[in-house]
């Protein structure tokens, strides 16, 4: 398939970290006076607005639809649209980290458990969002590959000394888990996986490509930018990244994490992800937690729930005029 594959370049960006916290800054106020003005709580209330984000960013709405959307989001919560302004991001939704044997037959390298049922929503979740604002990762490795545990004869799992050489030529030992073999560039396993809907058009980067580890799609585990994701996101103007693929404790969770830190509001869907191992989850649903690095989890079936907004209701009781932050 077609589309772009980028690495590390850097380009001239429109939105500075600056102006994303004071959009979450905005958002978050807003959210808070909701709740506190109709009694609910900040979850009820952070999940109506992203029904309406949705709504305001798809392609399946009328501009008469959308445009009561935008007056609703300038009432309810004195928002401008480009506050709001949403992006997909599916982290390495490939062959060999599925359940399912691959296409040739043979064994998947890493698969994780329940990653197959993550398909469907992606697609469904997908369909709302422009090409231009849909973004996918791929884990891309060399045979040899520095992390791969076959690399270093241990078996798979066990935590090792890897020696990075830095650009100056300064070396720096960092331990790093060994990794089965998996999502070699030229192998099926490193395909997307078959059954995502994809129009060619989205853009789509490589990650962990040669000597460095890269589980984030922002920056690799040494704090180099290890893609252009975060340049392109800055250059549309995203404020609001929603986030799925694979594997939550991993790629996806580190993912989220480092777009938190700069300062993009970052929505996980649940059931748009799948994790590795219980005890690594946990610890990444304790760094969600954290207000430094705020990750938001919700069901995109939640998110996408008709009965929300629809362009003859109100998501809440009219508010007669006033703005957020007005008693009116």
């Amino acid at each position: 398939m077609s589309g772009t594959n980028t690495t590390s370049t850097t380009s001239t960006t429109s939105t500075t970290r600056a102006t994303r916290a004071s959009s979450y800054s905005n958002i978050l106020n807003c959210i808070k006076w909701s709740s506190e003005k109709y009694r609910t709580s900040i979850e009820f209330s952070m999940q109506r607005l992203m029904t309406l984000v949705i709504r305001i960013n798809s392609t399946k709405y009328t501009p008469k639809a959308k445009k009561k959307w935008f007056e609703e989001l300038a009432q309810k919560y004195d928002l401008g649209p480009k506050e709001v302004k949403g992006g997909f991001l599916v982290v390495d939704p490939q062959n060999d980290f599925c359940e399912a044997d691959l296409p040739n037959g043979s064994k998947p390298g890493l698969p994780v458990c329940g990653s197959t049922k993550i398909v469907g929503p992606i697609n469904r979740f997908k369909e709302h969002f422009p090409d231009s604002s849909v973004s996918l990762t791929k884990d891309s490795h060399v045979s040899g590959e520095i992390t791969f545990a076959s690399t270093h004869e241990v078996d798979p799992f066990t935590v090792i000394p890897v020696t990075y050489t830095l650009e100056n030529g300064d070396t720096v030992t960092k331990l790093e888990m060994s990794w089965p073999n998996h999502c070699i560039e030229g192998t099926v396993g490193c395909e997307l996986h078959p059954d995502l809907v994809l129009t060619g058009n989205e853009r789509i980067y490589r990650k962990g490509y040669g000597t460095r580890e890269a589980y984030s799609a922002i920056f690799n585990t040494l704090g180099e930018q290890s893609t252009a994701l975060l340049d392109d996101l800055n250059r549309d103007d995203i404020r609001i990244v929603f986030v799925s693929g694979l594997a939550r404790d991993y790629c996806v969770g580190n993912t989220a994490l480092d777009l938190a830190r700069e300062g993009f509001l970052v929505v996980l869907l649940e059931d748009c992800t799948a994790f590795v191992a219980e005890g690594s989850n946990d610890a990444i649903n304790t760094k969600f937690e954290n207000p430094e690095t705020r990750v938001y989890s919700m069901k995109s079936t939640d998110i996408l729930n008709e009965s929300y907004i629809e362009p003859t209701d109100r998501l809440y009781p009219k508010i007669g005029g006033g703005r957020a932050g007005s008693d009116n």
